[in-house]
């Protein structure tokens, strides 16, 4: 598999870094974890197209996650034709969401009927076309609403042959949501970095088997030069090496 990463700002862009997305290739095959504003132009920079994309996975419902896929969907749309084929699954962690997708790219006069395969999930193994399996893991940066039970935010782990990338999506502030089973033993982690502190993180991540860290949905302290230092040399002591990601950033396991 090789990884990514077009977006990694937290909530706001910043002059150097997009909203929160991530590419994922395996094979010739192309996946989105979530998709940020910019998504679509990022992929074009690489001379890759929307319309390749064959799965887009959503971690959660907030517009830095998600606010690129209006863009992702109707560039695909447009140019079907070059790749007929290739019928995207879109999936969304609320059962809602598929409708009010729909409903705005129509207000937006983009002809959806070709999207067959909007689609919400919940907890297990949500995708699998025999290049990659997609596992969801809930976790509680969004509460449960009692009147939307089926709606929350998750981490995936995604598997390709014998391989192993784990992304968190976004956590609590205690990071006491990390599903730390589901990702020992990944090649690689894909964390975030805004909503709790660097160290409350450490105590948990050393503990863990993993082949690589990689942080992304940065805060603004961590996107700062001199408090990356500060990082790297508390994550010195984990045993596997950490990475601080950034816009364009790639790895392959």
């Amino acid at each position: 598999m090789k990884i990514t990463l077009l977006g990694t700002s937290h909530g706001d862009p910043t002059k150097t870094r997009f909203n929160t997305s991530s590419l994922i290739e395996e094979k010739g095959h192309l996946y989105l974890v979530d998709a940020g504003e910019c998504a679509t132009a990022s992929l074009i920079r690489m001379d890759l197209w929307p319309e390749m994309i064959e799965g887009v996975f959503i971690t959660h419902m907030h517009l830095d996650h998600t606010g690129g896929l209006p863009m992702i969907l109707e560039q695909g749309l447009k140019r079907r034709r070059r790749f007929p084929e290739i019928d995207p699954a879109i999936l969304l962690p609320d059962p809602d969401a598929e409708n009010f997708l729909r409903q705005w790219l129509k207000v937006n006069h983009v002809k959806e009927e070709n999207l067959h395969r909007i689609s919400s999930f919940q907890t297990g193994e949500i995708f699998n076309d025999g290049i990659i399996k997609v596992e969801s893991f809930p976790t509680s940066h969004i509460q449960k609403d009692p009147a939307k039970p089926d709606a929350g935010s998750y981490g995936f782990r995604i598997t390709a042959g014998d391989k192993k990338v784990f992304f968190t999506g976004d956590l609590s502030p205690d990071f006491s949501d990390f599903p730390s089973a589901a990702a020992d033993g990944c090649d690689a982690l894909v964390c975030e970095l805004v909503h709790f502190t660097p160290e409350s993180a450490c105590e948990r991540l050393v503990k863990l088997d993993l082949g690589r860290l990689v942080f992304t949905h940065l805060g603004n302290p961590w996107q700062e030069p001199e408090n990356q230092v500060k990082l790297t040399e508390m994550y010195k002591t984990i045993g596997y090496p950490m990475t601080i990601g950034y816009d364009g950033f790639q790895f392959t396991v």
